[in-house]
């Protein structure tokens, strides 16, 4: 991503414990909380469960899920 948007100014952190909840509390401080997600589909997704949609459902704070590069494909 770097290396496409030089000028991009990018921040990455790395939290342990349990993602929706560590991803939950930072949405209450985040000006936007970006998440990536699989595309796996609505299936799928139900059945294995979406930390995507469990910070959607419990954010303090505005939320974009976008899909990765792959899943556009």
């Amino acid at each position: 991503m770097r290396q496409r948007h030089p000028s991009l100014d990018i921040t990455v952190e790395v939290e342990l414990g349990d993602p929706g909840d560590v991803l939950e509390a930072m949405t209450r401080t985040a000006q936007l909380t970006v998440l990536g997600t699989r595309g796996r589909g609505a299936v799928r997704s139900a059945l294995l469960g979406s930390i995507s949609r469990e910070v959607l459902n419990r954010a303090q704070g505005p939320v974009m899920v976008v899909p990765t590069e792959q899943a556009e494909r």
